[in-house]
Order: C-alpha cells, then sequence, then structure tokens
C-alpha cells in the first residue's frame, strides 16, 4: 500500500482540488440579442434573460472563458461541446439541457433547477453543483476531477463507466446511482442519502460512512451474490 493510500485509509479520502472562483468586472450581455448568434469566443461577459423567453439557447461547441450565466430561464439550453474556462452559472432554470463532450475547467453551478441534462462524456475537472435540484444528471463515460455535488437533490445520477478522481457529494440525496463499470478513486459518498444503488460492485475506490453502510447492507449483499436468512 502506498503512503498516499495509508493517509487517505487514516483520514479519509484526498479532499477535491478545488480554488475559489474570482470572476472580473462583467458586461451583460442579453441571450435575445442577435449578435450572439454569431459569437464562437466569449470572455468577461454575462449571459441574461432579455426581455423574451427564450425556447432555445444555443451555446454549442462555444468556448466561455472568465464569465457568468444567469439568471435565466430557457427551455432548452445547448453546451455540447462547449469549452468553459472560470465560468459560473446561478439562477438558472432550465427543463432540458444538454452538455455532452463538453471540457469544463474551474466552473461553478449555483442553485438553479434542471430537468435533464446530458452530459456523458465530459471532461470535468474543478468543478462545483451547489444547491442545484435535477432530475436527471447523465454523466455515463465522463471524466471527473476533482468535481463536487454539494446539498445537491438529484433524482437520478449516471456514472455509469464514467472515471472519477477526488469526488465528493456531501449533503446530496441521490434517488438512484448508477455506477456500473465506472472507476472509482478517492470519491467520497460520505454526508449523502442514497436510496439506491446500482453497479455495487464498481465501488471501489469509494468511502462510505457506518449509516451509509446499513442502509446499502442489502444491495451491497445482492451486489456480492450473498442470500441473508433470519436465523
Amino acid at each position: 500500500m502506498t503512503r498516499a493510500a495509508r493517509r487517505a485509509g487514516a483520514a479519509g479520502p484526498i479532499r477535491p482540488r478545488i480554488d475559489q472562483l474570482e470572476l472580473p468586472e462583467l458586461r451583460d450581455v442579453a441571450v435575445d440579442d442577435p449578435s450572439l448568434a454569431s459569437q464562437d469566443d466569449l470572455e468577461g461577459v454575462r449571459l441574461v434573460d432579455g426581455e423574451h423567453v427564450r425556447e432555445h439557447l444555443d451555446l454549442a461547441s462555444i468556448t466561455l472563458a472568465e464569465s457568468a450565466v444567469g439568471p435565466l430561464r430557457v427551455g432548452t439550453l445547448d453546451l455540447r461541446g462547449a469549452r468553459l474556462r472560470e465560468v459560473r452559472f446561478a439562477g438558472l432554470d432550465v427543463p432540458v439541457a444538454t452538455a455532452q463532450r463538453g471540457s469544463w475547467r474551474d466552473v461553478e453551478v449555483d442553485g438553479g433547477r434542471f430537468g435533464s441534462v446530458e452530459a456523458y462524456e465530459c471532461d470535468w475537472s474543478a468543478v462545483v453543483l451547489a444547491g442545484v435540484r435535477l432530475s436527471y444528471l447523465n454523466l455515463r463515460g465522463a471524466v471527473l476531477t476533482d468535481v463536487v455535488l454539494r446539498d445537491c437533490v438529484i433524482d437520478e445520477l449516471d456514472l455509469g463507466q464514467a472515471r472519477l478522481q477526488r469526488v465528493a457529494l456531501a449533503g446530496s440525496r441521490i434517488g438512484r446511482l448508477d455506477v456500473s463499470r465506472a472507476t472509482l478513486q478517492a470519491v467520497d459518498l460520505r454526508g449523502a442519502v442514497i436510496e439506491q444503488i446500482t453497479g455495487t460492485q464498481h465501488l471501489r475506490g469509494a468511502v462510505i460512512d457506518e449509516v451509509q453502510l446499513a442502509a446499502l447492507a442489502p444491495t451491497l449483499a445482492a451486489g456480492l451474490g450473498i442470500t441473508v436468512l433470519p436465523d
């Protein structure tokens, strides 16, 4: 066992490494501004609601740096393949969001409500979701490094085939968590309420607390093929 592994075992997993996000003075840009559709790169802006509610906001493949998004209400938000660097989302109300195969670094999502978020095969580094409500978050096949889901409510979280390193779910409530064929390293599930887990045989590398262990005992036993009978 390595020295780092011994330290992690004694004092819990290594925490996510995330610096405080500090943004410069920002210029407000309304999402109904016609010029926004022609922009491939944006820096130092705050995207906010315009005079009319947008049914669809297309930011696919955009590069967004040192910026903020919200308060904002749109029917669908397209961030497919977007490259985000030092971005804060706050006050979003989005029924459908697509963010698959995007690259996010130093990103905060502060509050807000989302329906389904398709973010499979994305690359997230130093990302924090705090106080977010999501019906479905698809991170299947994603690479998550230094990621925190704090005080979130997520009905279904799909981490199947994802690679996680230094990830924490403190204070979050997860209805169903899927870790099938995922690879976990220093993943801290302590303090989270998880009602159901799929793929328990792939939890190696996670840390749970005693309360979680008792609650998950039947699921863990079933995953290991253990039959539990009364004396």
